[in-house]
């Protein structure tokens, strides 16, 4: 006899369009007027695929991963590289908007040399350009992981929590922490500092 799972939420297979913009306002963010709430997964890495591209061979293996995440609720996905446009129109048409990860030399001294500093900014600005119109596209994930001694002299406090980011959209931080108490604390601490 088998039986079948409830669903955490009811799927959403309803497609994304371009109208339908997400709008950070305060420490929220809202889809028309209601708070949206991102309820997202990773996706990869991957090794690249037999066409050098970071993520699964087929565009059937990923519609049925997005199927998956769409059924359990999942409203975003996290790539690690920049998707290929068929892979956005997939997430798009399964209501996934897509926070996309754009890797650059992050963990080297990048402040130390111009000409790196000028090869990161080109880097990040392609990349931004070829997935900026597509409706799936939520946001850039750029600079992941930072070494505090990279942008710190020294020492390692204060942590890069204490970046001046003044010209970024939104902050997204690691946080793990196991501990419900310990992860409230702070995720409000991080609060408090980012409306400083």
């Amino acid at each position: 006899m088998s039986m079948a799972l409830p669903l955490i939420h009811e799927p959403r297979f309803i497609p994304l369009n371009i109208s339908e913009k997400v709008a950070l306002q305060g420490r929220f963010f809202f889809l028309n007027d209601e708070k949206f709430f991102l309820e997202g997964v990773t996706y990869g890495p991957f090794s690249p695929s037999h066409k050098g591209v970071p993520f699964p061979e087929t565009a059937a293996r990923v519609e049925t991963d997005f199927a998956l995440m769409a059924e359990l609720g999942a409203n975003c996905v996290r790539t690690f590289t920049p998707p290929p446009n068929w892979l956005l129109d997939i997430a798009a048409s399964y209501g996934l908007r897509v926070i996309i990860g754009i890797p650059w030399s992050q963990h080297i001294s990048f402040l130390d040399s111009l000409r790196t500093q000028s090869e990161v900014c080109e880097t990040i600005v392609r990349n931004v350009e070829e997935c900026r119109r597509h409706p799936a596209t939520f946001a850039y994930l750029i600079g992941n992981e930072i070494p505090p001694e990279i942008v710190l002299v020294g020492s390692n406090f204060p942590s890069t929590e204490y970046l001046e980011t003044d010209f970024t959209g939104f902050l997204a931080f690691n946080v793990y922490l196991h501990r419900d108490e310990n992860f409230r604390c702070y995720l409000f601490h991080l609060q408090q500092e980012c409306l400083t």
